[in-house]
């Protein structure tokens, strides 16, 4: 499973169709379908419950959907930190340049 694929859950759910979030994803709904079946044979549940109008989020769907929202929080904080870091690191590294090109280091 790759985070890229709570993303997918997240608009299909958002679109309430996986051929909608297909569409809006850029991938073919029979390759988003594959991605959902594989997914919910690795949890060992259904997330979603096909329906002629689109899908519904299982019980066990909406507590995954709510680890999927935390866990999504959590890694935009560390990506927030990890750019944070390489700013500074980026900023360093000029200061360290201009005081190496003005010899006064």
């Amino acid at each position: 499973m790759q985070t890229k694929h709570f993303k997918y859950i997240q608009e299909i759910v958002q679109c309430g169709s996986i051929t909608k979030a297909a569409e809006k994803l850029w991938l073919s709904q029979q390759a988003l379908s594959r991605i959902v079946d594989h997914m919910e044979r690795e949890l060992g549940f259904k997330i979603f419950e096909r329906t002629n109008k689109g899908v519904r989020v299982t019980n066990k769907g909406e507590k995954f959907l709510t680890d999927i929202e935390r866990m999504m929080a959590i890694m935009a904080t560390w990506e927030q930190q990890r750019e944070e870091k390489y700013k500074v690191r980026v900023l360093l590294q000029y200061v360290l340049s201009d005081l190496i090109l003005d010899e006064t280091f």
